[in-house]
């Protein structure tokens, strides 16, 4: 398996974990390849909240010194900052493997099936 399919199993079993755990049932193949996985590193996402508290805290200043223009600017990018530090970049399992070059459908099949294997295992014993 390559290193980039190794980093996307856990966030896999992750997502599948999580939609099989809704569903009430372990998630057929068909169902994980539709299930949204999270791409966006987490240390990215907590720089970027990182950024939207600073973002905000500039804003209040600008507020306080009467800039307004500023300070709605520096609102606008807390609140951005914020959105993508939550939200992140979510895709659909299918259209990941689709656009991994170096992962072939051998590789991509053995990723899906030991995300399977992890998902049925961590899902089987909560739902018994």
């Amino acid at each position: 398996m390559t290193p980039k399919a190794e980093k996307l199993l856990p966030k896999i079993e992750r997502a599948g974990i999580k939609a099989s755990l809704k569903a009430g049932h372990v998630v057929s193949r068909e169902e994980l390849l539709e299930v949204k996985v999270q791409l966006m590193p987490t240390l990215l996402r907590w720089t970027l909240g990182g950024f939207s508290a600073a973002s905000a805290y500039g804003s209040y200043i600008q507020f306080n010194t009467g800039n307004s223009l500023a300070a709605l600017g520096f609102l606008l990018l807390a609140v951005l900052f914020l959105f993508f530090a939550w939200v992140g970049i979510l895709k659909t399992l299918g259209h990941v493997l689709e656009g991994m070059k170096e992962v072939d459908y051998a590789n991509a099949g053995e990723l899906v099936s030991l995300a399977l294997i992890s998902i049925a295992e961590a899902v089987g014993t909560v739902l018994d």
